[in-house]
């Protein structure tokens, strides 16, 4: 196991980064406005029963699954622009492990985390010459020159976690919008399941990662679908507030809301913190179900204070996109694979693990192997 994940502060470099180009929406801390419910309305909890229980069995097999069937290309050179905060080093080693099992070379980039920083990044690795580049969060505004430099010389490029898709000199992307909506039918399901017929949930909210939007969404029409009794609202956290106050913003508003029971986190960085908060405010019977937990929120998983979460899929979002590099190297067509999602809690929080970070899928390294001819 490779240490602390990087999400929340990779999350804060990227709203840094969309800001200078004038993309990140304005921050705001009041509630988005309540969605009521249907008095009586009864909710379909055999459905989200059935929703909760498949999503909380552990996946044990990665969502690629032909072999590449091709011999692939040694001594390729990649290049990994890195945050290069100590978290985001983690990452580039996750990538380091599946670069060096094809026989290609990887050369970390660091950069300050600003827009600036990623521009000098890419300016480097065009003069590097490389033949592949991996990155993360960077909004294609802010490198959009540097990236049609690197597709006319042929290289291709790998994203994860942002909102811009395939094309323009992006060869693919993983983690994208589409893929967090699902997780909001997930939040749905398990408020209903552990609330019943009228259970009102509070989604807090994160409006710099836009990323993150279509779990609210997903949340929001899901719970309606579900449970059409219960009720919804939501909260902005302004970036400025996480890791500081954000916990008191959320024990204000349930302290206005007491029948409000569930409140579902859009990134765990919102709530470090939280459940000392609660405590403190007599909240104890208010559950926490939250996205991407790394740090003091695995640790709150581990105890039962955070109630669930679905973890972000560090190293298989990173050996994905190293697989669809190796796929275009061979000649081969790329898959559409979308993250496996596993809702993890105190009773089934894996052993192994300890405080840090975990894959998803357990031997997601030994099956991307055995497909690259490498087992």
């Amino acid at each position: 196991m490779l240490g602390k994940p990087l999400r929340g502060k990779m999350f804060a470099l990227m709203a840094a980064a969309l800001a200078v180009a004038g993309l990140v929406s304005a921050c705001g801390s009041g509630g988005a406005g309540a969605s009521a419910g249907t008095s009586g309305a009864k909710a379909d909890l055999a459905q989200a029963k059935q929703i909760l229980a498949a999503a909380s069995q552990r996946p044990t097999k990665i969502q690629v699954t032909d072999p590449i069937g091709k011999p692939v290309p040694t001594g390729k050179k990649i290049a990994f622009v890195s945050c290069g905060l100590p978290e985001c080093v983690l990452q580039g080693e996750v990538i380091k492990k599946a670069t060096d099992l094809l026989g290609w070379s990887l050369t970390t980039i660091n950069t300050n985390g600003t827009p600036q920083g990623f521009q000098n990044a890419f300016d480097t690795i065009l003069r590097q010459k490389v033949d592949g580049v991996i990155y993360n969060a960077i909004d294609k505004s802010v490198i959009r020159s540097q990236l049609g430099q690197l597709q006319s010389a042929g290289a291709i490029t790998g994203a994860c976690c942002q909102l811009d898709p395939v094309g323009d000199g992006i060869t693919y992307v993983i983690d994208t919008p589409d893929d967090n909506s699902p997780k909001g039918k997930i939040d749905a399901a398990w408020a209903v399941v552990n609330g019943g017929d009228s259970a009102s949930v509070l989604y807090a909210n994160i409006p710099d990662f836009k990323i993150l939007s279509s779990i609210k969404s997903g949340l929001q029409t899901n719970l309606k679908t579900l449970c059409p009794g219960c009720t919804f609202d939501s909260i902005d956290l302004p970036l400025t507030s996480l890791g500081k106050d954000a916990p008191n913003r959320m024990v204000s508003y349930l302290r206005s809301h007491p029948k409000t029971k569930f409140v579902v986190l859009a990134d765990d960085a919102a709530g470090v913190g939280l459940p000392a908060a609660l405590k403190a405010a007599g909240l104890d019977d208010v559950k926490v179900f939250g996205q991407a937990p790394y740090g003091a929120s695995l640790g709150y998983l581990k105890n039962g204070t955070e109630a669930g979460a679905i973890p972000y899929d560090l190293y298989g979002d990173m050996w994905a996109i190293v697989d669809s590099m190796a796929r275009k190297f061979a000649g081969v067509a790329v898959p559409t694979i979308h993250p496996p999602m596993w809702v993890v809690t105190k009773d089934n929080y894996p052993a192994e693990a300890g405080s840090e970070l975990f894959p998803i899928v357990a031997d997601y390294d030994k099956q991307y192997a055995a497909l690259w001819g490498k087992a």
